[in-house]
């Protein structure tokens, strides 16, 4: 488990880059990844985290 992957204790996740341009969002059943670069929105279902390769669980 890394420190991408982990909500700190208000259930917030460290975003994957410098700006929080990208991060993970945990909704009911399913996590996101969110990308918001340049105007460029994406959000992406993932089921590993892709820092450290863990597979993320469902709540």
């Amino acid at each position: 488990m890394c420190k991408y992957c982990q909500e700190d204790f208000d259930g917030w996740y460290k975003p994957l880059d410098k700006n929080a341009h990208i991060c993970i969002f945990d909704k009911p059943h399913e996590k996101i990844l969110n990308i918001d670069w340049y105007g460029h929105k994406m959000k992406i279902n993932i089921n590993y985290c892709p820092m450290c390769g863990r597979k993320l669980e469902e709540k």
